[in-house]
């Protein structure tokens, strides 16, 4: 896993709701890169979306993986 991924994905275990937006402000970043991160780590099987875009939350699936 890359520093910005795991990065990325310590915000979201900190805050299981937080939104793409504020990952983005907290780490200094763009939000379209946040998307692209999230999404190579819901690929690698990392990261899943429970519920809605706006109400749902994460859930770490596996954050062992390199």
């Amino acid at each position: 896993m890359t520093g910005l991924e795991e990065r990325v994905l310590g915000e979201i275990k900190k805050d299981n709701r937080i939104s793409r937006r504020l990952i983005a402000k907290k780490l200094d970043i763009s939000d379209g890169t946040v998307k692209e991160y999230i999404d190579k780590l819901k690929k690698k099987g990392v990261l899943k979306r429970i519920g809605k875009t706006s109400g749902g939350s994460w859930k770490v699936i596996n954050s062992s993986i390199k």
